[in-house]
């Protein structure tokens, strides 16, 4: 099998079982500013208006 940058190699595979504590170190050790998609812990605009309550009410409204 020819190596293409892991795309695919587990098709067919099946998984090794990870350890539940493995996953919780994992898990941890990409969060927040760890994480390659941390951007500095800033929300677009747009996005933080359309998860507040104000415009869930609003077009909650707005569909009935």
């Amino acid at each position: 099998m020819p190596f293409t940058k892991g795309i695919g190699y587990w098709t067919g595979k099946k998984r090794p079982p990870f350890s539940e504590e493995h996953k919780r170190h994992i898990s941890e050790a990409l969060m927040g500013e760890k994480s390659p998609h941390w951007r500095g812990g800033i929300t677009p605009h747009h996005k933080a208006i359309r998860i507040s309550r104000r415009y869930r009410s609003w077009r909650k409204a707005v569909f009935e």
